[in-house]
């Protein structure tokens, strides 16, 4: 999955579906949403240390052919 990521970032056909701005002054949890954060183990999940301060967040549904996914990317 993650080289079918790399790929559909590297040809920017990644759609603009939503964007927001998020403030960030912790850790953020990465964790698939299929579980709820209380169920997930402690190795089923990333912890992301980012600079505190404000985020543009865009989040995007792309369907390849190795993989569907949603991309989300903090600039």
């Amino acid at each position: 999955m993650v080289e079918a990521a790399i790929e559909v970032i590297e040809t920017e056909s990644v759609p603009d579906d939503e964007e927001l701005t998020w403030t960030v002054d912790e850790r953020l949890v990465l964790f698939d949403a299929v579980h709820g954060y209380e169920y997930i183990a402690e190795e089923d999940h990333l912890l992301i240390d980012l600079a505190p301060g404000p985020y543009t967040v865009r989040a995007a549904y792309v369907e390849h052919p190795n993989a569907h996914m949603i991309l989300v990317r903090f600039t």
